[in-house]
């Protein structure tokens, strides 16, 4: 992280006055999440919508400056109290709304994890991403335990903001603890896990977290035939993912496509829906600002066409599946092996759909020298119930109980 503020742990804002941050990008914030209008908080300040315009602004750096009128605005938005310069014990004693000017009071060091530890906790968390992604979960996970026990530590002997800001930091490596328990096979232990994420996100009501965690949640309940609680979840991380920076809200829209395209069957309207969300998430991919972000979603061209591919198998549409994985290995970065793994068997669906049985054999017999070596119990039962799809087409196919004696092995 180039740079760390303390407000972080709520959402991203630009620095504003007196080590806030952006009055007018917090109101705007708050009032999109809270779906107020302009109209709604001029009613409710008795004021003009010109007025309320401006305070949502992001060129207003301090207003409003009156005390009764920062804590009106804090309660009816549910805007944390520290955001606008608010002590939690201003409530009480200004709760009657008396109008007052005042000084907005500094953050004092002691009120927050300043930089460098947040940095350290930054480094933390990506050297784990990386080992999760680049390593077997096996090899994977002691790191992320012994980091997340440190980081454990330090959350329990915090209090008031710096709590929220470890909050913060808990609530991303829990995300990736479910996707080591998803892949253990564990997938109990990695909705718990992900719901607790989703949990401490909507505490801080922090937008990107919010998104980030609902989506994998979603990805999970569909790759275990819970379409429809995945869709609805996939459904409300979309809404998070709009106020998010493009790989969070590219990921959003990605697993939407997917849990769609599970449902829709023979409906075409459902279909037509499950490829919107596909082209959203790739015309992103082809086009935003994919710097890394802090949310480790590998949000990337292949990956989404890779499933876009497999949301056109389901709907027989073979030709424009093998299109879309013939660019989406154009595309693959050498080191991702997930995702040359999940590429070898959207493929080897699109045989399967062709009946192209020997096809299929070829490329799952690929796959399951990737989902050994990365140790994927998850991935090698997908595996195996692809060959036994295949074998009901055509049993003695020579390349399939090649296949069958892989698995054996």
């Amino acid at each position: 992280m180039e740079n760390y503020y303390w407000w972080e742990a709520y959402g991203r804002f630009s620095p504003g006055n007196g080590n806030l941050p952006c009055l007018g990008e917090v109101i705007n914030y708050y009032m999109t999440v809270s779906k107020v209008t302009p109209k709604d908080l001029a009613d409710a300040l008795g004021c003009t919508e010109r007025y309320v315009n401006k305070m949502r602004s992001p060129e207003n750096k301090n207003h409003p400056e009156m005390l009764s009128r920062r804590i009106f605005i804090a309660k009816k938005l549910g805007i944390p109290a520290v955001l606008l310069g608010l002590s939690p014990m201003t409530f009480a004693q200004w709760g009657d709304g008396t109008a007052s000017s005042f000084q907005v009071p500094g953050i004092s060091p002691e009120m927050i994890a300043g930089p460098a530890t947040m940095q350290r906790s930054e480094q933390l968390l990506s050297l784990s991403w990386d080992m999760y992604y680049t390593s077997s979960v096996q090899k994977a996970k002691p790191l992320v335990d012994q980091n997340y026990e440190e980081l454990t530590k330090a959350f329990q002997n915090a209090t008031g903001l710096m709590k929220d800001q470890f909050d913060a930091m808990r609530c991303r490596f829990l995300q990736l603890y479910s996707l080591i328990h998803r892949d253990q096979g564990n997938i109990e232990q990695a909705l718990e896990v992900e719901s607790e994420a989703v949990d401490i996100a909507y505490h801080l009501k922090n937008a990107e977290l919010i998104a980030s965690s609902l989506q994998r949640r979603a990805r999970i309940l569909v790759t275990e035939g819970r379409s429809e609680e995945g869709r609805q979840d996939a459904l409300k991380a979309i809404s998070y993912g709009d106020l998010s920076r493009d790989p969070i809200k590219g990921k959003c829209y990605q697993i939407a496509g997917e849990a769609v395209s599970y449902l829709a069957n023979g409906r075409k309207a459902w279909q037509d829906q499950s490829i919107e969300h596909f082209d959203r998430a790739i015309d992103i991919a082809r086009y935003g600002n994919l710097a890394p972000d802090g949310s480790f979603n590998k949000m990337d061209l292949t990956s989404a066409l890779i499933e876009k591919a497999e949301a056109l198998t389901l709907f027989r549409r073979y030709q424009d599946a093998h299109l879309a994985l013939e660019t989406a290995e154009e595309n693959l970065s050498p080191s991702l092996n997930r995702w040359r793994l999940n590429l070898l068997l959207a493929k080897a669906g699109v045989y399967l759909g062709e009946r192209s049985v020997t096809d299929t054999a070829y490329v799952l017999i690929d796959a399951l020298g990737i989902a050994r070596d990365l140790q994927l119990p998850k991935k090698i039962a997908r595996i195996k119930d692809l060959h036994d799809q295949a074998a009901a087409i055509e049993p003695g196919n020579a390349q399939l109980i090649n296949l069958a004696k892989q698995l054996t092995m």
